[in-house]
């Protein structure tokens, strides 16, 4: 039998042997306890990773295999083909991978699941491509003739099947761009204007100088100190509409073979000005962008110094410029000994009458030109002897034009069996700008009927459909009239208006009763300066509101709505103003707008004329008294808020009008937003 001890023994080593066991149980408790934690969190973190890479409707981004070739496309750009589409599988793809049930799908190595779609995943990213980008994109899928390529036939499938039915419109969009080129577009922030500012002394003005500001500074701003002479420096590249005006002195004309390009300019002109000069600029310290004048026909020396012959050299002209150029202004010396600039400049202070608005008469406005890949030039050639009197003008493809060397159509083009006419490629409204040069000619005895230059709009069958005919006019009494013939003499018109023209329609100019055309600054030039008879041509985009008045003379100034294209019971639905019948020549605007203006006023109403906001001036304009007889250039932006009158003043001390007649026009862009 046992001793008492042995079992005390015994009980005691089973009681280590199962607290042993205990411990290894707790153990494997606690080992398995930790292998499933880290296998569940393997599986959340398996989880997590699953969710990242599926087609959730919440992930920004969308994984498609199209085709066999993996996309992953911004869940935004889908939704844009989503509004567009109306085939359900586009809505399918955006509902994510937990309503892909009855649509087929892959998954990659990593999990990633994509929803399949059966196209071709070239043809697949043209559409996409398309809906970002619409007609941008399709650009690179036409060609200039406006014809189909394979890719646009192959996109025009894929649109079929998604059913995207913008692409027609938008395709024939373009091509209306290659074949009929690219309308035009004026912004409200797309200007600047530095214009004269008056100098004050003891109250009085004693002069002028550059420095009124006004626009948008990040298109062009006042230059620095350091780059006198410049008035300003381009901050922007781009095409604009230069509306320049500069109170000068007419000078004697040259010779129509002279040959000085190096020193002397018989015109005022804006220009780019090098600080420094390299091998690769001009010879000159200067480059004209605009050349622009009047002449002084009178042969005694002492009398045009003593009494010189004011007026504005005004033009308006589309110029490419560059981020950096430094534009400067310069007066005209001609083929006689004035002195200098600065002695012009003097005359201009002693003799101004504008000299309380400065502004008024010595400005520099850049318009920014959003579209100009379109626009038209060309200058008037000569192929003949300085002597010949031309009654039409000959046009040729300007070399200096604005295109930007794209593939795309300008909105008119030169008649191919007659360079007198250019013709009008589609329907709409054109915007007409340039200048042309006439004189009397030789031993033309006076009728009843006054020489004149008029621009003419025809139809393409010849009916005519709008004439201006007093671009540059001569009327007998007046004293140029009465001097010898000079084949020096040239009158420079400015051809600024609004026109409605008809597809195929034409415009021309013609001289008649006794006036011709004059070869000065035409094309072949003899001096080698840019040539200053041109003509520029823009469709304006039919978003644009315009509006156009003719003026009258009826024993006083009168304005009739004369914009073409619509009928006078839509007047009141497109006109920007309300004629004031009670006064002369004023208009009432209708509502708050910043105008773009643009006109001309003959000679024969005087040689002051001005446009007036609440008789207030807002832009001055002389001509040479009984000398040049070429027409008032009126151009400018102007702010108007509703019930503001802007108003049309002429002087009446030299008006030369014996008849009831048509003698300029007004006409306003409205700037777009």
């Amino acid at each position: 039998m046992l001793t008492q001890r042995s079992l005390n023994i015994v009980l005691y080593s089973q009681e280590q042997t199962r607290n042993k066991i205990a411990v290894i149980i707790h153990k494997i408790s606690l080992v398995m306890s930790n292998s499933c934690s880290a296998k569940k969190r393997k599986q959340n973190a398996s989880g997590a990773n699953q969710q990242r890479v599926t087609n959730h409707c919440s992930c920004p981004i969308v994984y498609l295999n199209v085709g066999g070739a993996n996309r992953n496309i911004r869940r935004s750009l889908l939704n844009d083909l989503c509004t567009l589409s109306g085939n359900p599988i586009v809505c399918d793809v955006l509902l994510g991978d937990a309503h892909w049930s009855e649509v087929p799908t892959t998954t990659d190595s990593d999990g990633t699941v994509r929803i399949y779609l059966d196209r071709n995943p070239d043809a697949f990213d043209d559409l996409l491509q398309y809906i970002e980008y619409r007609k941008l994109f399709l650009e690179e899928l036409i060609d200039k003739n406006g014809e189909d390529g394979t890719r646009l036939k192959r996109l025009g499938l894929e649109c079929d099947f998604f059913t995207v039915e913008t692409l027609s419109a938008d395709v024939e969009d373009v091509k209306d761009k290659f074949v009929f080129g690219e309308s035009v577009f004026f912004r409200a922030d797309g200007w600047f204007s530095i214009a004269g500012q008056n100098v004050l002394r003891d109250g009085e003005v004693v002069g002028w100088r550059w420095g009124k500001v006004s626009g948008n500074q990040s298109l062009a701003s006042s230059s620095n100190e350091s780059m006198k002479p410049a008035i300003a420096e381009v901050k922007t590249t781009g095409t604009y509409l230069a509306l320049f005006s500069l109170h000068s002195v007419a000078v004697y004309a040259f010779a129509p073979t002279h040959r000085d390009k190096e020193e002397h300019d018989e015109f005022c002109h804006l220009c780019v000005f090098h600080e420094h000069l390299t091998s690769t600029e001009c010879g000159c310290w200067t480059y004209p962008l605009i050349r622009c004048g009047a002449f002084d026909y009178r042969t005694d020396t002492e009398v045009r110094h003593n009494h010189p012959l004011l007026f504005t050299a005004a033009c308006v002209e589309p110029i490419s410029l560059r981020k950096g150029n430094q534009l400067y202004c310069s007066h005209g010396e001609g083929g006689q000994t004035l002195s200098a600039t600065r002695r012009i400049g003097d005359l201009v202070r002693v003799h101004s009458e504008f000299s309380d608005k400065a502004e008024c008469a010595h400005f520099m406005t850049l318009i920014r030109v959003f579209g100009a890949e379109s626009v038209a030039k060309w200058n008037v050639t000569w192929d003949g002897d300085h002597n010949d009197e031309p009654s039409t003008v000959k046009w040729t493809a300007c070399k200096n034009g604005c295109s930007t060397g794209k593939n795309i159509s300008p909105v008119a083009s030169l008649d191919s069996e007659d360079n007198t006419k250019i013709r009008f490629k589609k329907a709409g409204y054109y915007l007409l700008i340039g200048r042309i040069a006439a004189r009397l000619k030789k031993n033309h005895v006076f009728e009843s009927n006054h020489p004149a230059v008029q621009l003419e709009i025809h139809a393409s069958d010849g009916t005519p459909l709008q004439i201006d005919p007093e671009v540059i006019s001569y009327l007998c009494g007046s004293k140029v009239c009465d001097q010898p013939y000079n084949n020096m003499m040239s009158d420079y018109g400015p051809v600024n208006d609004v026109v409605y023209a008809e597809r195929d329609s034409y415009v021309c100019a013609r001289a008649l009763r006794g006036a011709c055309f004059s070869p000065h600054g035409t094309v072949p030039s003899t001096d080698e300066k840019i040539p200053t008879q041109s003509l520029s041509v823009m469709r304006l985009d039919p978003s644009m509101a315009v509006d156009r008045y003719r003026i009258e003379f009826q024993d006083v100034l009168t304005l009739e709505w004369a914009i073409g294209g619509v009928d006078n019971s839509q007047i009141d639905n497109l006109s920007l103003f309300t004629i004031v019948e009670s006064r002369w020549a004023v208009l009432k605007a209708k509502r708050d707008c910043q105008c773009f203006v643009i006109g001309s006023l003959s000679s024969r109403m005087g040689s002051i004329a001005s446009l007036k906001i609440n008789d207030e001036p807002v832009v001055y304009s002389q001509l040479c008294k009984d000398s040049g007889r070429g027409s008032h250039c009126l151009s400018g932006i102007i702010h108007l808020d509703e019930g503001d009158f802007i108003e049309l003043c002429c002087s009446e001390e030299d008006r030369m009008w014996s008849s009831t007649c048509n003698c300029g026009h007004l006409a306003f862009v409205a700037l777009g937003s």
